[in-house]
């Protein structure tokens, strides 16, 4: 039975309850792999630019502050002088390493090591999986290359964005299904229709995700007036599934201090109560109705 593990032993690693860390607010976790797709020219790689330079910086990004850290950018989409522009017009100064060629597996985990990433940027899967792929419809052509990153992201702990487009004049991502079936999370983000300065950005995935709206206002991507207030974000994340501990509601509202404020705030006010039964373990639940 080496081969198979019991779910009660699973169980007993309280690591394994807990989801994934979140590296760059919605859209990256750590050791897992996001797929952000948008049409050409539509500012997918100003957006992760933006947060990129934040992550570098250990600044905000979509109202959020970031933990610094390292960030390899994999570019091999546009001219180096371009990516540099955009580095500085965002201030970022280090903590970002910059590579144009396509790197195998071993020499992304060992790049991934040597410079201690926290994120890998992939700018854009289809001149990544140059050599590899020869039919981008052909789901049989990814399934090794995107199981082969997966697993460097999971034996790393870094997250990693891959930037893709959407079909033309669509909202989904484009070539073979087997691509979203790949990745971990899928973030498809689309001009709205009703203003071209703002982007709507429909989510899935293995994590707890919520679509989101932004307004570009040059150079910056802020969320969009219309977001709804944290606190509702926060009730409606737990009404939603019910029982959820603290990282998890973390990890689905994209925050921290300000996410335990609004739980707190929310207990205090009686509209959530959290049944811990004298653990440690929060276990948020909405309060029923008397």
């Amino acid at each position: 039975m080496t081969a198979f593990l019991r779910l009660e032993d699973l169980l007993a690693d309280p690591s394994l309850l807990e989801p994934p860390p979140v590296v760059i607010p919605r859209l990256a976790w750590a050791g897992r792999l996001t797929l952000l797709a948008a049409p050409e020219k539509s500012g997918k790689s100003t957006l992760v630019g933006q947060a990129v330079a934040a992550k570098a910086t250990g600044g905000e990004f979509l109202g959020e502050r970031i933990p610094q850290g390292t960030v390899l950018w994999l570019g091999v989409d546009e001219p180096l002088n371009d990516i540099v522009r955009r580095f500085d017009r965002y201030g970022a100064r280090d903590h970002i390493v910059i590579g144009q060629a396509i790197p195998g597996a071993q020499e992304l985990r060992e790049a991934i090591g040597e410079i201690n990433a926290a994120a890998v940027v992939i700018d854009t899967l289809a001149e990544f999986a140059r050599g590899f792929v020869d039919d981008y419809n052909a789901a049989s052509q990814w399934v090794g290359l995107l199981g082969t990153l997966r697993g460097v992201l999971q034996a790393t702990g870094a997250g990693g964005i891959l930037l893709h487009h959407t079909v033309k004049g669509g909202r989904t991502y484009r070539d073979s299904t087997q691509i979203g079936a790949g990745v971990d999370a899928i973030l498809e983000m689309t001009p709205a229709d009703e203003d071209p300065a703002v982007r709507v950005v429909r989510t899935r995935g293995r994590m707890t995700m919520a679509d989101f709206r932004m307004r570009f206002t040059d150079p910056w991507y802020q969320l969009d007036g219309t977001e709804l207030p944290l606190e509702l974000r926060v009730y409606r994340v737990i009404v939603s599934n019910p029982g959820m501990g603290r990282a998890r509601v973390r990890g689905a509202v994209y925050g921290s201090t300000a996410v335990d404020r609004a739980l707190a705030d929310l207990c205090s006010r009686g509209a959530i109560e959290d049944r811990r039964n004298g653990s440690t373990a929060h276990a948020f639940f909405p309060r029923p109705a008397e």
